[in-house]
């Protein structure tokens, strides 16, 4: 509470002095002082940081190390107790064996607590009938007869008081202990423990082995030792290596503590004692420490494993100690104890790196105090200007200063005359682009309205019709056009201009009046061409060009009259999916031969056929990756919407073609697309009329 209450009126006071600060003439301290100092303590708490996360690094790759030495020194311990009962196995199969050797293992080996040999009954039973005549358990062991005739024998060598080595003849209670039953089940060595031996009732862990007679299974030898005294000759072997603060534990494969620094876990079991705890995260813990990998872990001290009068930073680190044991060594240590050094050498940083940030900051207060007028000065004239004044300037009497600050002054007020004119000539030239942004949104309107439109379609008798222009830019230089000649026959073009934007827009127009003036005195769409082509060649300075498509279609018999001038093929779509093209007629573009001839080609629209005429807009579409819509494309397209009506058609295959380029159009789109309407009626087939037989030139 005291420590809070501290800070708190610390806090309180640097606030009601930053305050103070602002409100002064000194505000150009503050706002050069503070963000350094916000600067430099971000860079220090970044530096510290990293350097930090690195030395946590190397002191869990230390500890890791250690531990994993530690682990070694044990498995030699371990090892040493194996190479105790390889000796006593050659013993018995060369028939050396005699107490004697027994109590020099024992003596050899001083953190072994017992050694025992047990016989199984089946091989005992085999020994008695004579199987095996050279074996001989009598001179080996000093057998009484009691003992020769027994079913089942077991002699036990132990360490007792002041160190002297007994032994213990044991007929039956050996054959159901798990060292025994283990041993005899796998035929290999198996380390086990804790358990309480029924020898002199001593707690003990203890590896067996079985041990054969000609190839048939005789018997275990086992080697019980207590851990206490296998970690204090571990100590004794490590001497000057411990930290000042650490913890030792060895769990079994079951999670037992076969041994712990910590008194109070001695003989338990660690999943139990987690959940006795409620401690959630040791489970994982253990499961991750048990599956014999070697890793290093940090966690707070509410852990199962750390001294309640450590820090809340240790690191425990696990290792396993013999593979076919099953034994984890887990050593836990007190990371400030590990990270003092470190934690020394950032203070001193800290301290060095503050005391130079003040002097710093106290040259940069000197320096503010001689250059803050001109600064506050311009400052207050720009906040205006930021806010639209442009008749503010710095005073005359900065701009004479023989300094930094005078040329500061001096190309302050510069800049701002030069903003002034500039502003009023973008004003000037803002007002200009906005009347020819209206001039040109009046133009498209105009152009639209040149073209017919949806009333315009539903007045064709007989005939089911949609067309649309979509420009590139405000104004197109594609165009439709339809009009009715009388009841039955409809005239109808689509053209493509060169070029885009305005320029393609008036020699559009002016085309389209030559094609309705033309075909007021000639119903012959190739004639018509001829008649059009001769006339804009006449006066075509720019020498443009453009490609037409000229139909007069008949909408009773089906029949359609047309000449094609360069224009990509249409399309005639059946009902049942199966699209054809249009090729049947090939000339020149318009604009380029004055004598250019265009000749007239027919042809018949079933009654369950549609016709589509479009410009290079769809079929030159471009995706993101430079691939063309192209033709085949279309093809595609119309054959599923084979069943779709003109409209539906001409919207389907626009969204299509957007779709493909992801709605970046380069040049201008246009469609038009009919059928005939439904109605009973005898059609001709296309073989059985000819074209000057059915149609009369007006």
């Amino acid at each position: 509470m005291k420590k809070n209450k501290f800070f708190r009126r610390l806090l309180d006071r640097s606030f009601l002095l930053l305050t103070a600060c602002f409100k002064t003439r000194n505000r150009l301290i503050v706002t050069i002082v503070l963000p350094s100092f916000l600067v430099t303590l971000s860079m220090l708490c970044l530096y510290t940081w990293n350097e930090y996360k690195k030395e946590v690094s190397l002191a869990k790759s230390e500890l890791t190390s250690n531990t994993v030495q530690e682990a070694m020194r044990l498995r030699r311990l371990m090892n040493e107790l194996v190479s105790a009962l390889d000796d006593l196995n050659t013993l018995l199969d060369r028939q050396a064996f005699s107490e004697i050797s027994v109590e020099n293992l024992l003596q050899k080996t001083p953190c072994a607590s017992i050694v025992g040999i047990a016989y199984d009954p089946v091989f005992l039973r085999k020994l008695q009938q004579g199987t095996y005549p050279e074996y001989s358990l009598r001179d080996m062991f000093n057998m009484t007869d009691e003992e020769v005739g027994s079913p089942a024998f077991s002699r036990f060598y132990f360490r007792a008081e002041e160190d002297t080595i007994q032994r213990e003849t044991v007929t039956d209670a050996y054959f159901f202990q798990n060292w025994y039953q283990l041993s005899r089940l796998h035929r290999r060595g198996v380390w086990g423990g804790p358990t309480l031996t029924f020898i002199n009732n001593l707690t003990a862990c203890y590896y067996s082995v079985p041990f054969f007679v000609r190839g048939d299974f005789a018997g275990v030898m086992v080697i019980a030792f207590r851990m206490p005294v296998l970690f204090s000759e571990l100590k004794q072997r490590m001497a000057g290596e411990a930290y000042r603060k650490e913890q030792t534990f060895l769990l079994s494969e079951e999670g037992q503590f076969l041994y712990s620094s910590v008194a109070e876990f001695s003989n338990k079991n660690a999943y139990a004692l987690a959940a006795e705890r409620d401690f959630v995260r040791l489970a994982p813990f253990f499961d991750l420490t048990l599956s014999g990998l070697t890793g290093s872990y940090s966690y707070s001290r509410d852990l199962l494993f750390t001294n309640r009068s450590w820090s809340r930073s240790v690191c425990h680190v696990c290792t396993p100690v013999e593979l076919n044991s099953g034994y984890v060594l887990i050593k836990t240590f007190s990371m400030p104890d590990i990270m003092m050094s470190f934690y020394r050498r950032m203070i001193s940083m800290w301290v060095w790196s503050l005391a130079g940030y003040l002097l710093l900051s106290l040259m940069i207060g000197i320096l503010s105090f001689c250059v803050y007028s001109p600064i506050i000065a311009v400052s207050e004239a720009s906040q205006k200007v930021a806010n639209g004044n442009l008749n503010v300037f710095v005073p005359s009497k900065y701009e004479k200063m023989d300094n930094p600050m005078g040329s500061l002054a001096a190309n302050f007020n510069g800049m701002v005359r030069d903003l002034k004119k500039y502003m009023s000539k973008e004003i000037a030239e803002l007002a200009g682009y906005q009347a020819l942004s209206r001039e040109l949104e009046m133009a498209e309107d105009l152009q639209l309205s040149l073209m017919p439109g949806a009333e315009e379609a539903e007045q064709v008798t007989d005939l089911d019709l949609w067309a649309e222009c979509i420009p590139v830019h405000y104004v197109a230089g594609d165009f439709y056009d339809f009009w009715q000649v009388d009841e039955d026959r409809l005239f109808f073009l689509i053209a493509d201009v060169s070029g885009k934007g305005v320029p393609a827009a008036i020699f559009m127009s002016s085309a389209r009046i030559l094609v309705r003036v033309a075909s007021r005195y000639e119903l012959n769409p190739g004639r018509v061409m001829s008649l059009i082509n001769t006339m804009i060649c006449l006066n075509n300075k720019k020498t443009n060009f453009m490609t037409m498509f000229l139909g007069l279609y008949n909408t009773k018999t089906g029949e359609l009259r047309y000449c094609n001038a360069g224009h990509p093929y249409p399309m005639v779509i059946a009902k049942d999916g199966k699209v054809r093209v249009l090729d049947g007629s090939t000339n020149l573009v318009i604009g380029v031969f004055n004598d250019a001839e265009y000749h007239t080609v027919t042809d018949l629209i079933e009654q369950d056929e549609t016709l589509l005429i479009y410009t290079d807009g769809i079929t030159e579409s471009l995706s993101p990756t430079n691939e063309v819509y192209g033709s085949a494309h279309l093809r595609d397209e119309c054959s599923l919407l084979s069943n779709a009506s003109p409209k539906e058609l001409v919207e389907k295959i626009i969204e299509s073609a957007k779709l493909f380029s992801n709605n970046v159009t380069k040049d201008d789109i246009t469609l038009l697309a009919l059928c005939r309407k439904n109605r009973a009626e005898t059609m001709l087939k296309p073989d059985s009329f000819r074209a000057d037989e059915l149609y009369q030139e007006s």
